[in-house]
């Protein structure tokens, strides 16, 4: 009876421990779930329009973009438990002649009275080295590939399996974000 149960524990941890590459077909899969939904899709078209308007603004570091590279929002959105917080990554590939770095920058947003809001100040960025690259710009794939396992692996998943442990988007919030963003905005807005 002992070997029984030691031999259905053993091959339960065989079967339920996710590495990376399966973690990340959970992400897949979680996405794919998520693409038809209003809240995903209202997300990603708030954070696009709220880059464009930094853009638009010319807020350091932001206002570049659209003069020296390709950007997106990456399709992966890691929500908390009621989707009222989330990361995102805005990927960045940098198209002057002389670039050696593609940047992916991680947002947060929280939802607000219906809308939803954006901030960077405190948040990393992952560096991309080209020389890494064969000294090429890196895919949008790449960029997004590497820094969602980035999220993966630094506790959105529960250790080596698909579980979302959402205390880790909430702990991000722990901060006064609303306040530091703002003050952020106000010495980096160059107009």
């Amino acid at each position: 009876m002992k070997c029984i149960l030691t031999l259905l524990i053993l091959t339960s941890l065989l079967f339920s421990c996710k590495g990376p590459e399966a973690q990340q077909n959970c992400l897949k899969e979680n996405i794919n779930a998520l693409k038809d939904t209003a809240e995903y899709n209202s997300i990603r078209s708030a954070a696009k329009d709220t880059v464009t308007d930094w853009i638009d603004k010319n807020v350091q570091f932001y206002g570049h973009l659209d003069r020296e590279s390709k950007w997106q929002i990456d399709s992966a959105v890691f929500f908390n438990e009621d989707n009222s917080r989330a990361l995102l990554l805005l990927l960045e590939v940098y198209t002057t002649p002389d670039s050696k770095m593609d940047f992916v920058n991680m947002l947060a947003a929280e939802k607000k009275n219906g809308s939803w809001y954006f901030y960077t100040q405190g948040f990393p960025s992952i560096a991309f080295d080209r020389s890494n690259n064969k000294n090429q710009p890196y895919t949008f794939n790449q960029l997004s590939m590497v820094s969602r396992e980035e999220l993966m692996l630094g506790g959105y998943y529960k250790w080596k399996s698909c579980n979302v442990n959402y205390d880790y988007v909430n702990d991000w919030f722990n901060e006064p974000l609303e306040k530091y963003h703002q003050e952020y905005l106000k010495r980096r807005n160059k107009n």
